[in-house]
């Protein structure tokens, strides 16, 4: 039976650490790329930063493409 790909929009909040550094929240999965931008919005007015991306690949095999970025609100981590 042939592989089901299936797109995933991420919504990753970040926070400052005590030492000012970001960390991290819980990802939080959008069932739209509108959807996952609009939330993001939203939580940036809270957070330090938030990151969006896609990321199309067959959960059941673990196999995934490289993640596209879709926006980046505040501070996030360097993609480089």
């Amino acid at each position: 039976m042939p592989a089901v790909a299936k797109t995933f929009y991420v919504v990753q909040p970040f926070i400052r650490g005590k030492r000012g550094g970001l960390r991290a929240e819980q990802a939080i999965q959008a069932p739209s790329e509108s959807a996952a931008i609009l939330r993001a919005e939203r939580m940036a007015e809270s957070k330090a930063g938030v990151l969006v991306f896609s990321q199309t690949g067959d959960p059941e095999m673990g196999d995934f493409d490289e993640p596209v970025f879709l926006a980046r609100l505040g501070d996030v981590p360097s993609q480089d």
